[in-house]
């Protein structure tokens, strides 16, 4: 359990990273909504309000973190930043699902259940590892 909690200490920051990124790029825009009247204006000004709070809580949160990673992901940006973006997704497509098909696939399933105590199909950690993979591959092709 201890291992468990050393790498979550190690990976949080990391992977907060794009939240990071994110928060320095959030121009703080307004809307035609804000001339809207009665319950659904007033609903919409609660919400800038809170979105606003949630902004602001990102550039701290932003600024709390940068020192820390900047040194770690600035030669990595600037490594990356020659690759041609369609190469960079067919790669990072390829790493979805060619881990898919390699969970799925390829290894043991004495190996990947270890210690099942059913034999279920809706127990087989591969089927599980698969459907968790999808919303991740999801979304980075619709956000691509």
């Amino acid at each position: 359990m201890k291992r468990y909690q050393t790498w979550r200490m190690i990976a949080a920051p990391v992977l907060l990273a794009g939240v990071l990124a994110q928060a320095q790029e959030n121009p703080a825009g307004r809307y035609a909504h804000e001339q809207v009247g009665g319950v659904l204006g007033f609903l919409l000004r609660v919400s800038d309000v809170i979105l606003d709070g949630w902004l602001a809580f990102l550039d701290w949160f932003g600024s709390l973190w940068a020192p820390l990673l900047h040194p770690v992901f600035s030669p990595l940006n600037r490594l990356l930043s020659g690759v041609y973006q369609p190469w960079a997704m067919i790669i990072t497509l390829a790493y979805f699902i060619g881990t898919m098909l390699w969970v799925g696939l390829v290894l043991r399933p004495s190996y990947v259940n270890n210690g099942r105590r059913q034999a279920a199909w809706y127990t087989d950690l591969r089927l599980w590892t698969v459907i968790s993979m999808l919303p991740h591959l999801f979304v980075y092709v619709y956000f691509r």
